[in-house]
């Protein structure tokens, strides 16, 4: 055992800079990591904290250059820089002595084999026989709470849920027991109810395990409920560090305020949400905060959704999606829909998208059947925004482009300089400059690709905007810029949105009302204010748990 007290690891003076660049990536970032405690490291994208873990893994490109301490507890009382080692001598730590879970699952395994061999490959130079190594394997993943350990270790990971291959992966880490688990955003695409299980279970292991946790995020509503210790980074350095309790309850620094006002709030309902920026001022004074564009919906339903119903069938099994489905949204309305992972909340956008063919049931548009015989028709109608802003885009064409195609493609403008001078009006409305017509997706950051992404899906003048977790990857910093454009889109061209989302307080912040989706059928449809004060459904109110807990 390492001596009492001592840190599992201290990182001190950490300084990394890629070769070629002038400006460190991380500069005197420093910190411990405790046994049997959680340390959050909180901040925006490029921040700094993935690169930080990395080096902790000692996962860095060759091309940086790393200085400073990582100081390692070893078993014997005595310590070591891992920055001394070698390559090979680092190798030894990574699996044994330190694990990492990462934000991705699916990319994470490989979907040619089956989850137990995958785990079982960690085994193959420990002692035992192949049946106690199996043994090892299936109490593993019971030990995560995954259902029927032997059935699940012999599927493979597209037969498993998001949710369920993060715990396989969460296992995987911790087969080995290592004394340091590293999780870089672990929750960020689960939905609500997952994310709470998981953070339970992370808890859990570390208490049986006495195993330090270096866990990343970008929301401080997940590092509050986890975190004993708070790291807080900006643009590489370390702006604030304590007790979790403390800097929630007293934050000192203007970013770390800014980080906390930034996310949606029951009191922000009705405001725009106030942006790192409006923090950092030189003089310090914050903004009082501004009303939010309003927009009262008319009275007349654009969609109506009747009696839908989608079941897919395998050769072992029928799995209902959707089940007699009725609800309306009525013009100028910011309807959302939200549900645990596979209540059929992406069924249903794909269906009226005309990716997927419903089984039974009608979809009205302005109170006719919404049958179009070309996938150019449906364009006119309905356009969606993904979740992901990076994959989004094609990286080849320059994004003025990739706005002004669709609109020559469907004839919206006579010529192709009038669709790209469209292209531009466009790029504006959504507050970026016209110049940047001309620009690579690569050239901008993840909330100015979701922004060009809006406007693409503007671009053809739709009658309903579908946001599938159209924020759920954003920094929460990035996630309320794009959440107060939405607002200003929707009361300045009136537009109508179906906003799914598995996160209850930006359903709150950003809904006119709610229907909640529970195993594919229609729990309860309220207002955004009662669903998070009242809910009726169970759904909902074990949603309503998760949210604020």
């Amino acid at each position: 055992m390492a001596l009492v007290g001592l840190p599992c690891v201290q990182v001190q003076d950490l300084r990394l800079q890629f070769a070629g660049t002038a400006r460190p990536a991380l500069d005197g970032v420093s910190f411990d990591l405790q046994p049997g405690q959680v340390t959050a490291v909180v901040g925006e994208s490029g921040s700094g904290k993935t690169l930080t873990s990395l080096a902790v893994m000692g996962l860095l490109p060759r091309r940086a250059h790393c200085s400073g301490k990582l100081l390692w507890a070893e078993s014997t009382g005595t310590q070591t820089d891992l920055l001394t080692l070698s390559a090979a001598q680092r190798t030894s730590y990574r699996g044994r002595q330190m694990a990492m879970v990462f934000q991705e699952p699916m990319t994470s395994l490989n979907p040619l084999r089956r989850v137990g061999s995958q785990l079982g490959e960690l085994l193959r130079h420990e002692p035992g026989t192949r049946a106690q190594k199996t043994g090892r394997v299936l109490q593993a993943l019971a030990e995560v709470q995954l259902p029927d350990p032997p059935a699940l270790s012999r599927a493979y990971p597209h037969q498993l849920s998001g949710g369920q291959l993060q715990r396989v992966m969460l296992a995987m880490a911790m087969l080995l027991q290592p004394r340091l688990l590293i999780a870089d955003e672990p929750t960020t695409a689960l939905d609500s109810l997952v994310q709470h299980e998981l953070l339970e279970l992370i808890g859990q292991l570390v208490a049986r395990h006495h195993t330090a946790v270096l866990f990343i995020t970008h929301d401080l509503h997940l590092a509050q409920r986890i975190a004993h210790h708070l790291v807080v980074m900006y643009q590489g350095r370390v702006v604030e560090a304590g007790p979790a309790a403390r800097v929630f309850g007293s934050p000192a620094h203007p970013y770390t305020r800014a980080l906390l006002h930034c996310r949606p709030s029951p009191a922000a309902k009705g405001f725009l949400l106030p942006t790192v920026a409006a923090y950092m001022r030189e003089d310090g004074n914050l903004p009082a905060p501004l009303p939010a564009p309003t927009h009262i919906p008319s009275d007349r339903a654009v969609l109506a959704v009747q009696g839908l119903q989608k079941t897919y069938v395998s050769a072992r099994r029928r799995v209902p999606a959707l089940q007699d489905v009725h609800f309306e949204v009525r013009q100028g309305e910011i309807m959302g829909v939200v549900g645990a992972s596979g209540c059929g909340k992406t069924t249903l956008a794909r269906i009226l998208l005309g990716q997927e063919a419903a089984d039974a049931g009608t979809v009205l548009l302005d109170g006719q059947p919404m049958h179009f015989p070309t996938a150019r028709e449906r364009a006119l109608a309905v356009q969606l925004v993904f979740q992901d802003p990076y994959s989004s885009l094609n990286p080849r064409i320059r994004v003025g482009d990739a706005i002004a195609e669709p609109m020559w493609v469907h004839r919206l403008h006579p010529t192709r300089k009038a669709c790209r001078e469209a292209a531009r009006v466009l790029l504006q409305a959504v507050d970026l400059p016209a110049e940047a017509y001309a620009k690579y997706p690569f050239q901008f950051s993840g909330g100015q690709r979701q922004r060009i992404v809006m406007a693409r899906a503007l671009a053809l003048q739709p009658r309903i905007l579908v946001c599938d977790e159209a924020v759920a990857a954003l920094d929460v910093s990035v996630q309320a810029q794009v959440l107060n454009l939405l607002l200003e889109l929707r009361a300045r061209l009136a537009l109508t949105i179906l906003f799914i989302s598995h996160d209850l307080q930006v359903i709150h912040y950003l809904c006119d009302r709610v229907m909640v989706l529970d195993t594919g059928q229609v729990a309860e449809i309220s207002t955004a204010r009662d669903l998070l004060q009242a809910p009726l459904s169970d759904m909902g109110r074990r949603l309503q748990a998760a949210s604020i807990s």
